[in-house]
Order: structure tokens, then sequence, then C-alpha cells
């Protein structure tokens, strides 16, 4: 199976990822990036929210487990992506 990497993109996604590193993204993530890139790219150089949308369900588990989980401190997807934040000296901006 053919696989692509987002390598300027970082997850948001809750689920720890063992041995990935961030720009591992869910893929809900990647079809999203991908059609925002297409569009920015092929379709119009400006953005204005045409597919956020897709993001919707994503976003609703998002922050329904940040406020379960005191923010997502204490979830291991975090704790290890901000041990490799300050390994690589990268800012993850959650």
């Amino acid at each position: 199976m053919t696989c692509i990497q987002l390598k300027s993109r970082e997850t948001k996604f809750w689920r720890h990822q063992k041995d990935n590193p961030a720009t591992y993204l869910s893929t809900i993530e990647a079809v999203y990036y991908l059609i925002r890139d297409y569009h920015e790219l092929f379709v119009d150089s400006v953005y204005d929210g045409e597919y956020d949308n897709l993001l919707f369900f994503f976003s609703f588990m998002y922050q329904k487990i940040r406020t379960t989980y005191d923010g997502g401190k204490n979830l291991k997807a975090y704790k290890e992506r901000a041990k490799l934040n300050d390994a690589s000296g990268n800012e993850i901006v959650e």
C-alpha cells in the first residue's frame, strides 16, 4: 500500500502512536491537509475554510478528550510528543 507523509504538518491526534513522529497524521487530518494543500496550489491560493467541516467530528472528540483528561497533559500521546519536543527543541502548538 502506498504511503505519503505530509512532513510540514503535525498531528493533534490523542491516541499514542508508538515509535511514530508527530508528522504521522490521523486519516482525517491527512485527507484534510491534502485537500487543503491541493486547493491552495491548484484551485485558489487563498484558502477560505471551504473544507474545515471535514474536521467537525475530529474537533469535537479532540475538545471532549482534552476536557475530560485535564487538558490532555496526562495522555500518553501528548507526553511522548512533549518529550520529543524537548529533545528536538521544536515547539508543538496545541
